[in-house]
């Protein structure tokens, strides 16, 4: 897989960047990998790699481009009562691949917990595609710190996603889904998907559905 990610990654779309006449790329895929479903700040990335902000811009463009990462939009709020981020996020198309690409042998649970939300990112854009379905996927943050993992607007109405890699739901940890259901409160569903076996209503709003459940049922009866 790292030899697949090397040779893919650094060889085949550093030709890309190249016929652009953007070089440096290889020197940002390992930045872009490791920013792999993050809030992208593109300034930080810039200083970090030495590489001028726009260029930086062009190469996750690059990325996008070839189906490499899918760009993850902040949520457009009609709702004016908390600042929301206007920073992207980034998904690579398969996180084995941005981990082979990183070098990591071991995964934390924290790192384990980001690529599990990064792999349902992945299963919903590439069921929206293959079904070729009108879906807005985007994300929400405010500057205030609230989070929700995944924001899918379905276009009859909005479900609002957090994922939970544990195979419990310990409710404190969903200030932010509860936040942004308090905020939006016409047409919005919460769901947290996690790793459990059997689903749970937390409230009259929020239902705890297993991963497989998710994908299975949920998903297909979202449209």
């Amino acid at each position: 897989m790292r030899s697949y990610a090397t040779v893919y990654f650094r060889e085949e779309i550093q030709a890309e960047a190249v016929t652009r006449d953007i070089g440096s790329y290889a020197r940002f895929l390992d930045v872009a990998a490791e920013a792999s479903g993050q809030w992208i700040n593109y300034s930080k990335i810039a200083s970090d790699t030495e590489i001028p902000k726009e260029t930086i811009r062009r190469f996750f463009q690059i990325l996008e481009d070839t189906l490499l990462a899918f760009r993850i939009t902040p949520f457009e709020s009609r709702e004016k009562k908390r600042r929301v981020s206007q920073r992207d996020r980034f998904v690579f198309f398969d996180p084995g691949v941005r981990n082979a690409l990183l070098g990591l042998p071991k995964l934390t649970t924290t790192e384990l917990g980001s690529l599990f939300e990064q792999w349902l990112i992945l299963q919903i854009v590439f069921y929206a595609r293959a079904n070729h379905l009108p879906w807005k996927i985007s994300a929400y943050r405010t500057d205030g710190g609230a989070e929700v993992d995944i924001i899918l607007d379905t276009g009859a109405g909005i479900v609002a996603i957090e994922c939970k890699y544990g195979r419990t739901i310990r409710t404190g940890e969903l200030s932010g889904l509860r936040a942004f259901l308090e905020e939006h409160r016409k047409s919005v569903r919460g769901i947290v998907v996690f790793r459990g076996t059997a689903s749970q209503k937390i409230d009259a709003r929020i239902d705890a559905i297993p991963i497989e459940v998710f994908l299975n049922e949920t998903l297909v009866n979202l449209h």
